[in-house]
C-alpha cells in the first residue's frame, strides 16, 4: 500500500474523515500524527473515505487501524492480510469488535495499557473535592500558598520564552527506561508549527522567572488534549498546578481534558493516576494470524 508523508496539505481531509466517523483517539488526530511522525516513522495512507497511518516504529508492517468508512475499512484490512507479519495498532474497544465481526478467527489481539489515553474532567480538576483528589488538592495548595507563580498566555511575544523552556528540560537526562521514544522535537514542533496547528498554551512564571510549559488542542467539541507539558524546575506541586492553570483556560469551552498515553513508564503513569482519571480510552494491539 502506497503511503506518502504527512504534510499541512493533508489535515482537512484527514480530520474530516475523523470527524465524521466520531474518532476521538489523541492517536489518530492529523496534529499528533504530524508532531510524532519523525520519531516513530510515520507515513499517510489516505483516500476520501479511509486513511491509515504506518507506523516504523512498532516495525516494518504496523498501521494505525484504519479511519473511515465501512468499505474503506474493509478493503483496507483485506489488503493488509496478503501481507506478513500484520500488525494493526490504536485499536479502539469498538475497533476490536469490528475485526473480530468482519474477519473472525484472523486476528490475535492484546491490550496495549501503555497505549490508553487517559481523560479528566476539566471541573472536578479546578474544585479537587473528595478523598480521590487528597494529594493533588495538598499539593496544588501548597504551591498557591508558597509559591508566586504568574500565568501567561502563550503568544508571538514570549514564544522565545516557550522554546527557551524546552532547551532547558532538554538539558537533563530524559531518557526513561524501556522506552526508546523522545518527544522533545515533537515539543519544539508544537510550538514552532502552534499557529498552523491551532495549538494554545500558557507559560508559567516564578518571581518573573520562566518555569513551565502547557499547550495542546482541540481533540473534540468536549476533548482538549494537552500535548506538551514541560518544567525547568523540580518544585513539588508544580507540574499538577501548571495543567491545573491550563484546564482554568479551557473550562468555557471543553469538558475533558486528553492527557494522552504514559508509554508504560513508571513516573508518568503513577502521575496521572494520582490525578484521578474519570475514565480511559482503553488500546489494543492486532496481530494477523
Amino acid at each position: 500500500m502506497i503511503t506518502k508523508p504527512i504534510n499541512f496539505e493533508d489535515m482537512e481531509l484527514l480530520e474530516r474523515i475523523r470527524i465524521k466517523q466520531g474518532h476521538r483517539l489523541s492517536s489518530h488526530a492529523f496534529i499528533s500524527l504530524y508532531l510524532w511522525r519523525e520519531q516513530m516513522g510515520l507515513s499517510l495512507y489516505l483516500k476520501e473515505d479511509v486513511y491509515s497511518v504506518k507506523c516504523e516504529w512498532k516495525g516494518k508492517n504496523s498501521w494505525f487501524f484504519p479511519c473511515g468508512d465501512f468499505q474503506g475499512k474493509y478493503e483496507f484490512v483485506e489488503r493488509l492480510m496478503q501481507q506478513q507479519e500484520s500488525l494493526l495498532i490504536y485499536l479502539r474497544p469498538e475497533d476490536k469488535e469490528w475485526l473480530e465481526r468482519n474477519f473472525p478467527g484472523r486476528w490475535k489481539f492484546r491490550r496495549d495499557c501503555d497505549a490508553d489515553e487517559y481523560l479528566y474532567d476539566i471541573e472536578q480538576q479546578i474544585e479537587l473535592s473528595g478523598k480521590k483528589y487528597a494529594n493533588e488538592r495538598t499539593q496544588v495548595h501548597k504551591v498557591e500558598r508558597e509559591l508566586k507563580i504568574t500565568t501567561r498566555e502563550l503568544t508571538d511575544e514570549n514564544e522565545a520564552d516557550a522554546i527557551q523552556v524546552l532547551k532547558e528540560w532538554s538539558r537533563g537526562e530524559h531518557r526513561f527506561e524501556g522506552c526508546s521514544l523522545r518527544d522533545e522535537l515533537v515539543d519544539l514542533n508544537a510550538i514552532t508549527y502552534r499557529k498552523q496547528l491551532k495549538i494554545q498554551g500558557i507559560l508559567l512564571y516564578l518571581d518573573g522567572c520562566l518555569i513551565a510549559l502547557v499547550a495542546g488542542f482541540a481533540l473534540s467539541e468536549e476533548t482538549f488534549d494537552i500535548v506538551v507539558a514541560k518544567a525547568t524546575v523540580g518544585l513539588q506541586g508544580v507540574s499538577y498546578y501548571s495543567k491545573r492553570e491550563m484546564m482554568k483556560r479551557m473550562k468555557e469551552q471543553f469538558k475533558y481534558i486528553n492527557l494522552e498515553e504514559d508509554l508504560g513508564l513508571e513516573g508518568l503513569r503513577t502521575m496521572k493516576q494520582l490525578m484521578s482519571p474519570v475514565s480511559k480510552n482503553l488500546i489494543w494491539e492486532a496481530t494477523l494470524v
